[in-house]
């Protein structure tokens, strides 16, 4: 069932990302797909003329975003925390969905904020990181090179989810004279 306050109800927690060019690129990528919520996890510093430029018309929710010094404290509130990660391990989330499985769990968890958590350009979420997760979400990539920037990380699952809580409008066909 599809349902547009799902979005309403995802944050995006971004932890210690490296660069103000991948924050404005995180910032456009949740605007496009209707995401409004961002978190920053950290202490460190960013260019705002670097996080802008990037952002493009999408300035406003790096003006609107929260920032916590632990990922412990920015979901707190959460009734859902959702790690995405790539890696797998003894000590890592014992199973993880796929984006479009992600966004049907969404669809059917209750009431209350979700939290959708991105680790580090470098290295990804640690494993005490992801143990403050309930569970994971996996984009699919090829052996061959499997690391997303963050940005693209971020894009693919805010399309997912907007594609899988948008009504789809129907779809009108164009009248033959107005081909010719």
């Amino acid at each position: 069932m599809k349902n547009l306050k799902n979005l309403e109800r995802v944050t995006i927690v971004l932890v210690d990302p490296q660069d103000g060019a991948n924050v404005g690129a995180v910032c456009r990528a949740m605007k496009t797909m209707g995401l409004s919520k961002l978190t920053i996890v950290g202490e460190r510093e960013y260019s705002e003329e670097r996080v802008k430029s990037l952002a493009v018309h999408a300035s406003d929710l790096w003006d609107n975003h929260r920032r916590y010094p632990t990922l412990a404290e920015s979901v707190a509130e959460s009734i859902l925390v959702v790690g995405a990660t790539r890696r797998r391990g003894r000590r890592r989330k014992y199973f993880t969905l796929f984006p479009e499985q992600l966004a049907e769990r969404i669809n059917q968890t209750g009431e209350g904020e979700i939290s959708i958590v991105f680790g580090r350009e470098s290295d990804g979420l640690t494993d005490a990181e992801l143990a403050l997760c309930h569970i994971g979400v996996k984009i699919p990539t090829s052996d061959a090179f499997p690391s997303l920037n963050l940005s693209q990380a971020v894009q693919i699952i805010a399309y997912t989810l907007f594609r899988e809580t948008t009504p789809i409008p129907p779809f009108t066909p164009i009248k033959e004279e107005r081909l010719n």
